[in-house]
């Protein structure tokens, strides 16, 4: 045992652990290494009820949840006789038996100004990236405001850190230049590491180019922050400039970029379907069954992301359309867990209102107000299910009808329930086809969609369809279809037959730019590395909006005009990156590679997106309510608790009028998280009291809280609003009060 080299975790960048120096692989449950990174990070002891709380609040089984949790994670960390997890009825603790990064770090910057140079470097060197990037997880409001704080914490350290280093190294101004670029990467909207550039490149006598960063930063910060930069900046400009100066004449940029584009464009390549034959065999089965009106079973196709799901449902809907068939394609956003009937809003835009026959129409304005006024008839939650399944029937019977949902791991709880009734109330006459994809190892963390599709398996209603790795053959004709001039042989050796992984390759390979043994997320980086403006801001803007995004807000937030909007998309079409959902709205090519996006926008710079992504839906909110969800996440994100608590007021009603209670109750709890962070103020009592109204409204029954626990909460709050002459509050708050009792 002595020769094993202890655990390492790393924490700063994507969650990873190194066991005697290679990789372990991680459970698939994002809640599962949510939980580890949360021990790990935090040390010491933490009550099993704290834990629910953190990650599974709601009326499932909290505590069964943490303990399959742990049962995960107890054999990661308890390795090499050494116990690293501790456990009782009442308590959960990892034991610091492990090299964690986080710790390390902090301990080396305790004292930054007396720390050596080289405790500087090692330190910097630790982080590989944002922390824990990529484990958000919107709907656990408490962990993700812990992490969030974390997260600015240590990047606020990190920058602190790293001007330090610059400073250290005014002597040899070669290398604080390396490190001085390394801080604007870093946080490109930080005026002092442009001013170090700046300073620095005028030191090494690159004045031309001093000139153009100087140039490109203050339009930077301008766009950016709104007002022009007056300080640091502007000093380190005057520094560099002798007595007599007589302005270098600068090439304008975007011709420089139009000339590298033009260099580096692509010839527009369709990528073909490759492989699948038995997959595609199964599929003309089922697609001849359901135009000759025969019963189907619900298709689910599993597999890893980037495996080919969303290309399989792809050929079934073309297969379906070629015999004259009607697709409803919807598709489930981890962003959206909270946005009650999203999949099922999105899927019933291809149908036009009047094609909806009216009884059905009435209920259905609900998911897609564009199609009426509300109704007059109150309308309960059961008739909107039948109403949805009364369209279907009817779609059916003008033409064979298929329903693809992709992502169904990331469905919300009311669209679940509605997904599990349509499919098993269906009769085998009525010729529905339902498709859906789903990764396996994160649908445990959706209990709901679990539930459903456990007890269809038990109807024997479902026929899965796992996906495997592509044979090498069909990886070299996927390679062939980006350049026949590649090595397909060194690509299926790398990729393993992954066809996301081998696409990225294949593209790294055609411009020259490949690096051997790099994963999957490091190539599809390089190939954001290769863009230039405008291409890499529209890709920043994509990947913070966080699902499919619209033309009309990109141009907005991106501040182009429209012809050079759309040749950038053009541009990044043709490399793979975004794809036309139809005229109006694009997507990136898989979630991996917006995740791998995101990823890449610093943590200062993320914050400023968010809010002004957040500043643009909040015009929108009152006409079109169903954008406070977003609103909600994107205010979250910024750190404005006033604009997250207003939305989660406005989310929380409008779930309320869809009956989509769990969606409700976790809208309120996160709007009262958010006001918790606001000083005591009228409006802060008003919105209390409305969240409060949502929360009750939505947990009446055997799932509600203790009423003394909410009565007491509730009673402070109408008592501010009374003092504050806040009336019509108050008075909510004693009908709810009296409901209470």
């Amino acid at each position: 045992m002595g020769g094993h080299r202890p655990l390492e975790f790393r924490l700063l960048g994507e969650l990873q652990l190194i066991a005697d120096g290679v990789e372990v692989a991680l459970p698939a449950s994002k809640k599962t290494r949510a939980l580890l990174a949360y021990l790990v990070a935090t040390g010491g002891p933490h009550g099993r009820q704290w834990l629910c709380d953190l990650l599974w609040e709601g009326p499932n089984d909290p505590r069964g949840e943490l303990r399959w949790s742990l049962a995960k994670i107890r054999p990661l960390l308890n390795t090499g006789g050494t116990p690293r997890l501790e456990t009782n009825r009442l308590r959960v603790a990892f034991v610091p038996e492990a090299e964690v990064d986080l710790y390390t770090v902090r301990e080396l910057l305790d004292d930054i100004p007396n720390a050596p140079l080289t405790t500087l470097k090692a330190a910097i060197a630790l982080f590989r990236g944002e922390f824990l990037d990529g484990l958000d997880l919107p709907a656990c409001y408490r962990f993700q405001a812990w992490c969030l704080a974390e997260r600015a914490a240590l990047s606020e350290l990190r920058l602190t850190a790293h001007t330090a280093l610059v400073d250290r190294l005014s002597d040899s101004p070669e290398e604080a230049l390396v490190q001085a670029r390394a801080l604007v990467t870093i946080d490109p909207l930080s005026e002092d590491g442009h001013a170090h550039v700046v300073r620095l490149l005028g030191r090494l006598g690159r004045r031309r180019e001093a000139l153009a960063e100087y140039e490109q930063a203050h339009k930077l910060l301008e766009r950016e922050l709104g007002v022009p930069p007056c300080g640091a900046l502007d000093r380190a400009r005057r520094a560099i400039l002798p007595k007599s100066f007589a302005p270098l004449p600068l090439q304008p940029q975007v011709e420089k970029i139009e000339g590298e584009v033009t260099t580096r464009r692509w010839s527009r390549r369709v990528i073909p379907f490759v492989g699948r034959l038995a997959e595609r065999a199964q599929i003309e089965r089922l697609v001849l069954a359901a135009t000759n009106g025969r019963s189907t079973p619900l298709l689910l196709i599993t597999g890893e992301p980037g495996i080919g799901k969303s290309r399989l449902l792809e050929h079934l809907v073309e297969r379906m359309t070629m015999t004259s068939g009607c697709c409803l394609e919807g598709r489930a956003f981890e962003a959206e867990a909270t946005r009650p009937y999203g999949v099922w809003s999105d899927a019933l835009r291809a149908v036009p209102a009047d094609a909806v026959p009216e009884e059905a129409r009435q209920s259905l304005v609900l998911l897609r107000p564009d199609w009426g006024p509300p109704p007059a008839v109150p309308t309960d939650r059961a008739r909107l299910f039948e109403a949805v399944l009364s369209l279907l029937r009817h779609l059916s019977r003008q033409a064979p009808l298929v329903v693809v949902l992709d992502d169904l791991q990331w469905l919300d709880e009311a669209s679940s329930a509605l997904f599990h009734y349509v499919a098993r109330t269906l009769h085998p006459s009525d010729a529905v086809l339902f498709a859906c994809a789903v990764r396996p190892g994160e649908v445990v963390d959706n209990p709901a969609v679990s539930r459903a599709l456990g007890a269809l398996e038990r109807d024997e209603c479902v026929l899965r369809l796992p996906l495997e790795v592509l044979s090498a053959a069909d990886t070299a004709e996927l390679v062939r279809a980006v350049d026949p001039a590649i090595d397909a042989v060194a690509i299926f050796g790398e990729s393993e037959g992954h066809p996301l992984f081998a696409l990225e390759l294949a593209r790294t390979y055609h411009e020259g730019q490949h690096r051997p043994g790099r994963p999957l997320q490091a190539v599809i980086a390089q190939q954001f590395d290769m863009l230039y403006d405008p291409g890499r801001g529209l890709v920043a803007w994509a990947a913070a909006m966080g699902r499919t995004f619209g033309l009309d807000l990109l141009v907005r937030l991106a501040g182009l005009e429209m012809p050079v909007l759309l040749a950038a998309l053009e541009g990044l079409e043709r490399r793979g990156i975004v794809r036309a959902v139809n005229p109006d709205t694009y997507d990136f090519v898989h979630d991996l590679v917006r995740r791998v996006a995101y990823q890449q926008i610093s943590q200062p710079r993320r914050k400023l997106m968010h809010r002004q992504v957040a500043q643009a839906l909040s015009e929108k909110v009152e006409s079109e309510d169903d954008v406070a969800t977003d609103l909600a996440r994107h205010a979250e994100l910024a750190g404005d608790h006033a604009f997250a608590a207003r939305a989660c007021v406005i989310a929380g009603e409008r779930s309320l009028r869809l009956f989509a209670n769990v969606e409700a109750a976790a809208l309120a709890r996160r709007g009262r998280a958010h006001l918790d962070q606001l000083p005591d103020e009228p409006l802060r009592r008003e919105r209390l009291i409305h969240l409060f109204k949502v929360e009750l409204l939505a947990t009446a029954g055997p799932a509600m809280r203790s009423p003394p626990e909410m009565v007491k909460e509730l009673a402070k709050a109408v008592s501010d609003a009374e003092a504050a002459g806040l009336h019509s509050a108050a008075a909510t708050g004693h009908y709810l009060l009296s409901v209470l009792y």
